[in-house]
């Protein structure tokens, strides 16, 4: 792809908020984000041709600090109910790309076609948010065995929801999910990843490539909860290395920009903190 290509594509993946400045703030922006979807593209090469041909599903136990967090799951359980009960709602999944619900923007980054998707986010762009985490010290312990998360957030899906069929645009990430409240009856809320149907249930993990095609449902009337982590994708050496440059630089993506500050803006203003994610 040519240089003014890659600059054409990031102008329509300007950061909200990048529209209010000069021309040359936009220009600079621009050319940043034009520099970094070109890095992206690089490493979806590389990953592609030299990563060993990564499956779509992974197994649990290819990362090793997986078994630690299911043996915390009854305290993660308890601190995320007592979230709740204590008046928390984690804001719609639109919320945290400065966009609001229901516009043709807010379906474009997170394409729920039914009901809604909350998040609530823990990690950001690899930065913790202390606003939010702060509320969840058990779930902050159990994680500190993980190391290059990306993002970190309990994913809310409401009763009679659907995401639909989409893929991420970052080659290289994993991500893992941990269900904690699995309602309905087996099968009504589920996962599809390329061709395989995943039934979540609660306590079994489920990890798979961020990058290959994914749809969720929950047919169930009541929400759907997961511990989300997002993280680098174990590959060999020196493949390993690019990718990881790349997951660090995620957080300069133009749609990821400034992802953490506005987290931690929500959680001030007094709505937990939410991002996108299956």
């Amino acid at each position: 792809m040519s240089g003014r290509r890659y600059l054409a594509r990031s102008r329509h993946l300007l950061p909200v908020g990048a529209g209010s400045g000069g021309r040359l703030r936009r220009g600079v922006v621009a050319l940043h984000g034009a520099v970094v979807l070109a890095l992206f593209d690089l490493n979806d090469a590389v990953v592609s041709r030299w990563g060993g041909d990564p499956p779509a599903v992974w197994e649990s136990g290819s990362l090793p600090w997986v078994r630690s967090l299911e043996e915390a799951r009854a305290e993660i359980v308890r601190e995320y109910r007592r979230f709740r009960a204590e008046g928390g709602l984690p804001p719609h999944v639109a919320r945290i790309a400065g966009l609001e619900p229901g516009t043709t923007e807010a379906t474009d980054a997170a394409p729920v076609d039914q009901g809604v998707w909350r998040v609530l986010i823990l990690v950001a762009n690899g930065r913790w948010v202390p606003e939010t985490a702060e509320r969840f010290p058990a779930t902050v312990a159990a994680l500190g065995a993980c190391p290059q998360m990306t993002t970190v957030g309990f994913s809310v899906l409401e009763g009679h929801s659907h995401i639909a069929d989409h893929a991420d645009p970052n080659r290289g990430a994993l991500r893992y999910q941990l269900p904690l409240v699995v309602p309905g009856d087996p099968g009504d809320c589920r996962i599809r990843v390329v061709d395989r149907v995943i039934e979540w249930r609660e306590g079994e993990s489920v990890l798979f490539d961020v990058n290959v095609m994914h749809e969720v449902w929950n047919d169930s009337d009541e929400d759907r909860v997961l511990l989300m982590v997002e993280t680098a994708m174990p590959l060999r050496f020196p493949v390993s290395l690019l990718n990881r440059f790349v997951q660090h630089q995620y957080r300069y993506h133009p749609s990821h920009r400034g992802m953490a500050e506005r987290v931690a803006a929500l959680a001030r203003e007094g709505a937990p903190a939410g991002v996108a994610g299956g």
